[in-house]
């Protein structure tokens, strides 16, 4: 009333001091994430060139999405947390949806996955294959 700022529009200035174990810590997240992306792209990879039919090279296939989100997810987390270490900005570092996202995107991929194969075994379409009949394992009857 007198020329002073309402309380409920002032800004508290709190100083946030920022550590090097911080900008460590994001980095090894980051890491952390992109191994996970590589280890997903590697098995989608080898589903695809080792794939003898069409299911298992889409299966394969479909790997490298959620692959290819998970390295998407991991950047941004990172440059955002980057970007509030340098300028010492308060800032939640958690990630509220992106990881119940790319979570909800595997388990989407394993059940249809899952569906798939009980769906083509119903129909006998899919017959089993021996261990000694894999093109690696050498050997003799």
């Amino acid at each position: 009333m007198l020329g002073f700022a309402s309380p409920l529009f002032a800004q508290i200035v709190v100083p946030v001091r920022t550590e090097p174990r911080s900008f460590f810590a994001n980095e090894r997240t980051l890491l952390l994430w992109l191994e996970l992306a590589s280890a997903l792209a590697v098995v989608g990879s080898a589903l695809t060139a080792a794939g003898q039919s069409f299911p298992t090279q889409t299966a394969g296939l479909c790997l490298s999405i959620p692959a290819a989100a998970f390295v998407l997810n991991a950047t941004r987390m990172y440059f955002l947390r980057q970007h509030s270490l340098v300028n010492k900005r308060p800032m939640h570092f958690e990630d509220k949806w992106g990881t119940f996202t790319l979570c909800v995107l595997v388990t989407g991929l394993v059940i249809a996955n899952a569906a798939h194969r009980v769906h083509s075994n119903w129909q006998g379409a899919v017959k089993g294959i021996e261990f000694t009949d894999w093109p690696l394992v050498n050997v003799t009857r």
